[in-house]
């Protein structure tokens, strides 16, 4: 009887002792929501993309609200980027309709369109698993420039046009899968070039 008394102790110890080891092994990613004015989105944690991006942790996901962003971003580290998949995809990119700045509608769509009469990018990806998705991209000199020296980059359902010299430069160090799909990638001085 003792016996058994004393390996239930034990046995309740181990457990006791182990719970706090897996909680705190238990870091799911956070998910950030970015709306510039809150009209969209009134509890978003940041008015800016590139804020967000700052402050997130590798893994996170951030959840940018349809509205327009002058600003041009650079994604430093494995995160999930996403507007609105839906809104792009009901766009018909064989419609000329769309394709003039100024109409894409930023109560429906989230617009990247940084500000700068000089060299801009949309989007810099500069580490390795960056996803971008559900995003218009336009009006810089590149829309998304995916650096050679990472992959594992996932660019789709985004609607990339009107940039000045590539919608796409998509280079990749070849080490993990990268993949450009689903988008709709038109009136950009060149489409998509992998360097």
């Amino acid at each position: 009887m003792n016996r058994f008394k004393a390996l239930t102790v034990v046995a309740g110890l181990v457990v006791t002792g182990l719970a706090p080891v897996s909680a705190s092994a238990d870091t799911s990613p956070s998910t950030w929501v970015v709306d510039r004015d809150g009209a969209e989105c009134s509890n978003a944690d940041f008015t800016s993309i590139q804020a967000a991006v700052d402050a997130a942790a590798p893994g996170d996901v951030i959840r940018v609200c349809p509205d327009l962003y002058p600003e041009s971003v650079t994604v430093d580290k494995p995160l999930t980027l996403v507007g609105d998949p839906d809104a792009v995809e009901a766009v018909d990119c064989f419609n000329p309709a769309m394709s003039q700045p100024g109409d894409a509608d930023p109560t429906r769509q989230t617009i990247v369109d940084p500000a700068g009469a000089g060299f801009t990018v949309g989007f810099r990806l500069a580490a390795d698993g960056v996803v971008l998705s559900g995003l218009v991209v336009q009006g810089a000199s590149v829309g998304v420039d995916a650096s050679d020296r990472f992959s594992g980059y996932r660019v789709h359902h985004n609607l990339i046009r009107l940039n000045m010299l590539f919608g796409v430069d998509f280079g990749s160090e070849g080490t993990h899968e990268s993949r450009v799909d689903h988008n709709c990638i038109r009136e950009n001085g060149y489409g998509l070039v992998s360097e």
